[in-house]
């Protein structure tokens, strides 16, 4: 992890800082979906997240990586992957994955 993760600075006016993607996919509506995601906080107080569809996941450990994962039901077929800062240091997001769940 960390040889080619995503660094995101934290706003420069003091506010959220995002990335956002659209998700240009096969996703069904009602289908579920399981999203693995690698991040690395700086200071015990950042709160990163990523937002898919109605999933938002937060959390990481300070100078370590740690994984965040969760499972939503698809709710549109358009969507999008949104990677948030809303702290005053970088974070660092790593190895995201959305897959169908298997039932």
């Amino acid at each position: 992890l960390g040889t080619s993760s995503l660094k995101l600075n934290p706003h420069p006016e003091g506010g959220k800082a995002l990335w956002a993607m659209p998700i240009v996919s096969t996703f069904e509506v009602g289908k579920k979906y399981r999203v693995c995601v690698a991040v690395r906080t700086s200071d015990a107080m950042d709160r990163p997240f990523v937002q898919v569809d109605t999933l938002r996941l937060t959390g990481g450990e300070p100078g370590k990586w740690t994984l965040l994962q969760g499972v939503f039901t698809c709710t549109s077929p358009d969507g999008r992957v949104q990677l948030g800062n809303p702290s005053r240091h970088p974070v660092w997001f790593d190895a995201l994955t959305i897959e169908p769940v298997v039932e």
